[in-house]
């Protein structure tokens, strides 16, 4: 896996909380499907954007009734989209030996 671009500050808070919600709804509330995504990144099983992806952050966002949370973390006028492409690489699917040509 090989990646491009920065991971900002404001991502990485992002990340930290984000994870943190994902965590509590797959352990604490018993989500099967969320722990399956979460151990399948951790596991570079799945790619970053499994979890990390508009679709699946508005799919917990919504799973978790975390919607205040999410836009506590949006400018204004910001769509998600935007602020994910902004603060996050973009991942590229390879093997590391590859990566290291």
């Amino acid at each position: 896996m090989t990646y491009e671009g920065s991971l900002s500050g404001r991502g990485i808070r992002f990340c930290q909380e984000y994870l943190d919600i994902v965590r509590r709804q797959a352990l604490q509330g018993g989500d099967m499907e969320l722990f399956g995504l979460m151990m399948g990144v951790q596991g570079l099983d799945l790619p970053p954007s499994a979890l990390f992806g508009e679709e699946a952050v508005r799919m917990v966002v919504s799973r978790c009734k975390q919607e205040a949370w999410l836009e506590k973390q949006l400018d204004d006028g910001e769509t998600l989209g935007c602020f994910l492409e902004r603060s996050f690489p973009v991942f590229h699917p390879g093997s590391h030996a590859e990566a290291n040509r």
